[in-house]
């Protein structure tokens, strides 16, 4: 069942604060805000906005980091009526404007592009200055039923909108927080971006259930050891390129005090199992938390790891209103341990594509494992493929997309890098595939290893043809000094099937 589309996300946030006015709601460096101090702040912005211009039903794009003065302008947004699209920062001024054009918004924040006084790119510091001149008059609280939309990375063709309803977020962060077990007086470490899907969620956790964010002072890895030993956080959520970094790149996260932290949370790609292993020996008083969702999802999994229990490969269960489905290609559900498509149904649905139809139709389509009167509801088809065994864990295997056929055998890339990453000298891995005119398509492998390059090819293709069948060897490899990435964070293979392109060629 959808949750009530009346839900409103600016009273969600006023009672939040009515709990808790002197409890901090945000921490970063020397700075502590209050609820009721995060709620004026908002007030504040929430009246710029309108002198911006921002009205009720429009869009603004934010193209900001990490920030204590970020932090509110999304729920600002919502007290005017309006609907916060977020754009990662790292994104250059021509795809800012594209997105922003795509989404028909009507003014842009940021905090790294030229500030344009004659257009719609507002400054930080020319917005703080505009909320200076626009700080009286009352707030009426107009929130619209859309709550965000967040752009997804674009790994797989051009960035697109992800339309969620206020209803479905703060829902969505209730049966998330009920599924990781946060508590009333945990703290939480935040250092993935706001504009990705999951960082924007642990934010919502502000809103909704009021725990205290810890921002990192520094951007980058250096900055979380920091962070843990200065602030004491009690929970950190992170990506696993986030612990791959901490636990065996250059961090000094093992000099630091780190008995504060009860709990790890990690979403996104499989944890490589090194990792794991590494996490449990760093943090040997913290539980780790194993999730998986998309935009289009909210959270669709969610484990509490025991490595004497669990296999390590695994995406976890069905959180709380979620239901899991695992469907062949005529979309009829596989049976337990069969390998299909991944289908996400009932709770946390997302709205759709802002402005694109055809692909929201290719993946919101009728629940088909609905049992109810007609019509069923949407749910979402992931395009990712993996099984169910009998206990309703989830093993994702690769995306569909990525599948290749080579040597006349569908390969998964995935696959590929999980052994791979096994290996002692590869600290991360991408696996992609060339057009070949015999073979059908040639897998390579960009490496980023640890230490001194020189003889690493010659052993890592020692360690496939001990570890792979011959089509799923890689038949070249790139040694990189890091892999190029998306605006997200995730991997960018346009720019790696670029590289080993040109490579060719010379």
């Amino acid at each position: 069942m959808r949750p009530d589309i009346r839900a409103d996300g600016w009273a969600t946030f006023l009672a939040t604060v009515a709990r808790h006015p002197d409890k901090i709601a945000l921490l970063q460096a020397d700075r502590e805000v209050s609820f009721a101090e995060a709620l004026a702040q908002a007030e504040v912005q929430a009246r710029a906005l309108t002198k911006a211009g921002l009205r009720p039903g429009d869009r603004a794009v934010l193209h900001v980091g990490n920030s204590i003065a970020a932090a509110t302008l999304p729920v600002a947004m919502w007290a005017i009526g309006a609907t916060p699209a977020f754009v990662p920062p790292e994104t250059v001024l021509a795809d800012v404007v594209a997105m922003a054009a795509g989404i028909d918004a009507r003014l842009i924040i940021s905090d790294t592009l030229a500030d344009d006084p004659a257009g719609q790119i507002f400054g930080l510091d020319r917005f703080a200055a505009l909320a200076g001149e626009a700080s009286t008059g009352s707030i009426a609280g107009l929130s619209p039923a859309l709550g965000s939309i967040v752009f997804t990375s674009g790994s797989s063709g051009q960035p697109k909108g992800v339309m969620q309803l206020q209803s479905t977020l703060i829902d969505g962060i209730r049966r998330v927080g009920q599924a990781v077990g946060f508590g009333a007086q945990d703290r939480v470490l935040c250092p993935v971006p706001w504009t990705h899907d999951y960082g924007w969620g642990q934010l919502l956790a502000v809103y909704v259930l009021g725990i205290t964010m810890i921002l990192p002072e520094r951007a980058g890895l250096s900055g979380i050891p920091e962070a843990v030993e200065r602030h004491r956080p009690s929970v950190l959520g992170g990506m696993p390129s986030v612990y791959a970094g901490l636990t065996h790149g250059i961090s000094d996260i093992r000099a630091r005090d780190r008995r504060s932290l009860r709990l790890m949370m990690t979403t996104g790609a499989t944890m490589p199992i090194r990792v794991l292993e590494a996490l449990q020996g760093l943090f040997e008083t913290a539980a780790l938390s194993l999730n998986f969702g998309m935009t289009e999802t909210f959270r669709t999994t969610s484990l509490r790891y025991d490595p004497k229990r669990d296999p390590a490969i695994t995406a976890g269960r069905a959180i709380p209103g979620v239901r899991l489905l695992i469907v062949n290609d005529a979309g009829a559900p596989c049976q337990i341990g069969e390998t299909g498509e991944i289908v996400h149904a009932g709770a946390g649905v997302f709205e759709g594509y802002w402005g694109l139809p055809e692909a929201t139709a290719r993946t919101l389509r009728p629940d088909p494992g609905w049992q109810g009167e007609p019509p069923a509801p949407k749910a979402v088809f992931s395009g990712d493929l993996g099984y169910l065994d009998a206990s309703g864990l989830l093993f994702i295997l690769d995306r569909k997309d990525r599948m290749v056929k080579t040597m006349g055998i569908k390969v998964s890339p995935l696959a590929v890098e999980h052994v791979l990453r096994a290996h002692p000298e590869v600290a991360d891995v991408a696996v992609f595939a060339l057009p070949h005119d015999i073979l059908g398509a040639e897998l390579r492998a960009a490496i980023v290893g640890y230490g001194n390059a020189e003889g690493l090819e010659q052993r890592l293709k020692r360690h496939v043809r001990e570890h792979l069948s011959a089509p799923m060897q890689p038949r070249g490899f790139m040694v990189l000094p890091e892999l190029p990435r998306r605006p997200s964070g995730k991997t960018d293979y346009t720019a790696l099937l670029a590289m080993a392109t040109i490579r060719a060629v010379r």
